[in-house]
């Protein structure tokens, strides 16, 4: 494997792995609750990172990549505002 390719790709799975950790502990820390650590692991787990491969012309879904853009940009907005409410609660 090219070292430009294994350093990305760590790099993506460390900060991954950070981000991940972060909104567990930020749970843990909100629930006092190992289940819903199992829940959020296991659902994670099972979607997997959102997969981008929509993006090569290659693909059949590239020309629907603005709408699937949008979607994931508006699926992030979403957990993030939902995160924000969750602490004023």
């Amino acid at each position: 494997f090219p070292p430009r390719s294994v350093a990305l790709q760590t790099l993506l799975q460390f900060t991954y792995t950070s981000l991940f950790g972060t909104y567990t502990a930020h749970i843990y820390l909100q629930t006092h609750s190992t289940p819903a650590l199992i829940l959020a692991h296991s659902y994670c787990n099972w979607m997997g990172l959102p997969g981008l491969a929509f993006t090569q012309q290659s693909n059949i879904l590239h020309k629907y990549r603005y709408a699937l853009w949008g979607s994931h940009i508006v699926g992030l907005g979403g957990f993030l505002w939902t995160l924000c409410m969750w602490d004023l609660a």
